[in-house]
């Protein structure tokens, strides 16, 4: 992964050379530092609307004659604003994003009537999404609060402007941000300079996270353009490289050869789609499986088998071959995710703001660290938790007794 690192006493930055250009502003304020249920979502939708300097048409209208494109994103750890655009424009964008940070106005007729109705469609499709549903509560189920804090603002518990205000001034914070730019020259310089007067506040932090599990089940939306589903998952507190391989190994019904399942032991399921996933954060992992089919039944039936898949693990090991094989595609897929734009900024951005960032190097020997034993243990300690189970659709899904859990 190539990348130079830029620093001074009030910048954390990383830069990457590519043909096109982008300017990442990433801070400490994703869900997991809501102070207010919901905040951190408001302040996402609160992006590039007016500012001091500039209205939002004037935003949308610069960025446009430019070729460039503004838009926020959210995630449980970061909240990031972030401007692709075409070489030679640089000055442009990141002066919009320092208004966006510095001068954001939080105007009540916004929130109202551009605001409220963005989140309240990101609610909406959310809701008539199983998978997402599912995942979002299990996450709320397995950790509660700060981890367990939900993605979405629920509309029955609106969000005070006073309290997304609030949010802002703590988190917009020159102790609490990192700059993640890519182009054909360095831009920390300009950064500097844009963003000097941020202020400093310290850097947020939310509570530890602790596990605890239970089970939640929601009646599938009758639109006609959605199966049952099921995510089953156990968290843990202890995070290690283990649990990435263990979901390679356990896989799912993709394969890296066209036209093959592949031949993991989830791929052998014929009842449903399911596949194995690993949540990775600083302080804890969330490793399931989300399975999904035509019918109640063929949902259970299947999890049932990804169940029994994961105790054979914990009972029996895993052969060297096959270990070897999830080593390797689990290698693969980080560095995939860390070279994509996506990876590079969650990666990165979390990495130079909480001074933990690793090396592409430190995190494959990570990989090759793991062994037989502890994919073993791995499975083993993760069944000796309380399950996390949450299920759309009819009455016929499987509880948790159902799964021998």
């Amino acid at each position: 992964m190539q990348r130079s690192l830029a620093r001074n006493s009030n910048l954390k930055s990383a830069f990457k050379p590519s043909l096109a250009s982008s300017v990442n502003v990433v801070f400490n304020a994703g869900t997991r530092f809501e102070d207010s249920q919901g905040v951190a979502n408001v302040l996402k939708n609160f992006a590039f609307r007016d500012t001091e300097n500039r209205s939002s048409l004037r935003q949308v209208r610069e960025a446009e004659a430019a070729g460039g494109v503004l838009y926020s994103t959210l995630t449980r750890d970061n909240l990031t604003l972030s401007a692709d655009f075409l070489p030679g424009h640089e000055d442009l964008f990141i002066s919009l994003l320092a208004d966006v940070v510095k001068s954001t106005k939080f105007n009540a007729h916004e929130y109202k009537e551009s605001v409220k109705p963005a989140i309240e469609a990101e609610v909406n499709a959310a809701q008539h999404n199983p998978l997402i549903q599912a995942i979002d509560t299990a996450h709320t189920i397995a950790f509660r609060r700060g981890l367990g804090n939900s993605l979405f603002s629920a509309s029955e518990n609106p969000v005070d402007l006073q309290d997304v205000k609030k949010f802002a001034s703590k988190v917009y914070s020159a102790d609490n941000v990192a700059f993640l730019s890519t182009g054909q020259s360095d831009v920390s310089s300009t950064l500097s300079s844009y963003f000097s007067g941020l202020t400093t506040t310290g850097q947020v932090s939310s509570d530890k996270s602790h596990y605890f599990g239970g089970e939640q089940r929601f009646n599938l939306a009758h639109d006609g353009h959605a199966n049952p589903t099921a995510f089953i998952a156990w968290g843990t507190t202890q995070p290690s490289a283990a649990h990435s391989v263990l979901a390679e190994f356990l896989g799912g019904q993709s394969s890296n050869i066209k036209w093959s399942r592949g031949t993991s032991p989830l791929s052998a399921i014929d009842e449903g789609d399911v596949k194995a996933l690993n949540f990775e954060y600083s302080d804890a992992n969330l490793f399931g499986f989300t399975v999904e089919s035509n019918t109640d039944q063929n949902v259970k039936s299947a999890s049932q088998k990804a169940v029994a898949a994961l105790k054979a693990v914990a009972d029996k090991g895993v052969e060297s071959d096959k270990l070897a094989a999830a080593i390797a595609k689990s290698k693969f897929n980080y560095t995939l995710y860390a070279d994509s734009a996506q990876g590079w900024k969650q990666l990165n951005g979390n990495g130079l703001i909480n001074n933990n960032l690793k090396s592409l190097d430190q995190v494959l020997g990570e990989y090759d660290a793991v062994s037989t034993s502890s994919v073993q243990q791995a499975a083993a300690e993760l069944l000796k938790n309380k399950v996390t189970l949450v299920t759309v659709g009819g009455r016929d899904l499987p509880y948790a007794d159902e799964l021998h859990l």
